[in-house]
């Protein structure tokens, strides 16, 4: 089945709408009890924070990519990943050799094979020209994207392996179009994005930060934590099967105002 031009706003609506229906259950996200760790907190770091953030925006990425896109070096990047798996706040798969990250209790096997592949960057560059271009060939996207017709091939054909696209021969042209496996896959986490939701609150609750839910709609969770005299908010995305198919500079430039402790 092929995507129209509308699946992302399709895709949003429906996630909306679930979300919305919890939006009167704060109260009894916060109030749950949960064990305050001890020592010092690892959340209130401004570093750990912007990794946190990024991972659940793009969620199983690479270690050299985390480093790469919030401009720290990979050995201070992965300093603090071990930390904060540590502290099971991140878990880590192996896949394909490469190791990749994500936040803990977010996601099942379907969703971070799925997430993996669009990680890649120009990966997902290709799959956002065809989700907003459904019948693009493959001239065209060399045109936009300057990849060779070697790298299209290499990258569409995982995409259409992992059935996130269909590639149709048209005569001497070949087209891309999107299906809406994304838009499944995502749907049938929405249970598990919901219990996500509630297990960051009691993940920073152990963390000793103290959260207190600001908002939430269907993308995001706004918490004010504290630690002392010290008082920040963060925003969390709780829903990646969106956020992985928009452009990423936007995010980028927004976690740089937190400041990195290098």
């Amino acid at each position: 089945m092929r995507s129209t031009k509308g699946s992302k706003n399709k895709q949003q609506k429906s996630f909306g709408k679930a979300f919305k229906m919890d939006i009167g259950r704060e109260k009894e996200i916060t109030e749950e009890k949960w064990e305050v760790q001890a020592d010092k907190s690892l959340l209130m770091n401004p570093t750990r924070q912007i990794i946190f953030k990024y991972l659940c925006e793009y969620p199983c990425t690479s270690l050299s990519t985390i480093a790469h896109d919030i401009q720290l070096s990979a050995p201070s990047t992965s300093w603090h990943l071990k930390l904060l798996l540590e502290r099971k706040l991140v878990s880590e798969k192996k896949l394909g050799g490469t190791k990749v990250f994500y936040p803990n209790k977010m996601l099942d096997k379907t969703g971070i094979s799925v997430l993996s592949l669009l990680a890649n960057q120009k990966m997902q560059d290709i799959f956002i020209q065809i989700i907003n271009l459904p019948g693009i060939g493959q001239k065209e996207l060399t045109e936009r994207l300057g990849f060779s017709h070697q790298s299209i091939n290499a990258f569409t054909n995982r995409l259409k392996n992992e059935d996130l696209i269909t590639i149709v021969r048209d005569g001497k042209f070949t087209r891309y179009y999107p299906t809406n496996k994304l838009d499944k896959v995502g749907t049938s986490h929405h249970k598990k994005l919901k219990e996500f939701k509630k297990w960051v609150i009691k993940a920073f609750k152990f963390d000793g930060v103290n959260p207190k839910l600001l908002r939430v709609t269907d993308r995001h969770l706004l918490l004010q934590i504290t630690a002392g005299k010290k008082i920040k908010s963060i925003k969390l995305s709780v829903n990646p099967f969106i956020t992985i198919i928009q452009n990423k500079s936007r995010f980028l430039s927004e976690i740089k105002n937190i400041g990195l402790n290098k």
